[in-house]
């Protein structure tokens, strides 16, 4: 009966603990902590260092995001370092490396990385492997653009690969051979040799 009851109370502790590390929408807003490991389900993130774990849904206002996944919500601020982006708007901050999956990026440095679909709206991109998604602004430094749609923005370095520019006036370097789609014409050249007379 007391190995038992033993069990029961270690199961129980054990519940309380993983239920510290799982917020909800019902939880108030996270503030200066540092969040290790767990789910973080909905809520605000405002100020204070993610370590690891999800992140579903919510806000994230202010702070440094070390590694983990993220699902969804919407970024206002800070540092990212490493983990996976998945859905969600960036609005500001610097992001060192990771992979970003889908969403909108709009505003901020992107320093390293893997990009795999989802929109940039503005920033400046350093180094890392864009894949798919749109470029509708922004400064491009360095990294490897695969695929994708170029809309409009400052290429100075890096290597294209492939990828779609938007040229409704037919004014850049293309060649007759070339595949349109709409406005945009397959290139295999980057933005700034398509572009340059």
């Amino acid at each position: 009966m007391d190995k038992y009851s033993d069990k029961i109370n270690k199961v129980f502790s054990e519940l309380l603990i993983e239920e510290k590390l799982v917020h909800t929408k019902n939880d108030p807003p996270w503030n200066g902590d540092i969040w290790a490991n767990g789910t973080w389900v909905d809520g605000i993130g405002e100020d204070g260092s993610w370590e690891g774990g999800v992140w579903k849904n919510g806000t994230w206002k202010d702070g440094i995001w070390k590694y983990g996944k993220w699902n969804n919500g919407v970024w206002t601020n800070g540092s990212w370092r490493s983990g996976t982006w998945f859905n969600g708007t960036w609005k500001a901050g610097t992001w060192e490396y990771g992979i970003w999956k889908d969403g909108t990026w709009n505003g901020g440095t992107w320093e390293d990385g893997e990009w795999k679909k989802g929109t940039w709206v503005d920033g400046i991109w350093e180094t890392g492997t864009f894949e798919d998604g749109t470029w509708k602004s922004g400064t491009w430094k360095d990294g490897v653009f695969e695929n994708g749609m170029w809309e409009s923005g400052t290429w100075l370095d890096g290597e294209w690969e492939d990828g779609w520019i938007l040229d409704p006036k037919k004014i850049g370097n293309y060649q007759s051979d070339w595949k349109w789609k709409g406005k945009f014409v397959q290139s295999p050249i980057s933005p700034k040799e398509y572009f340059t007379k």
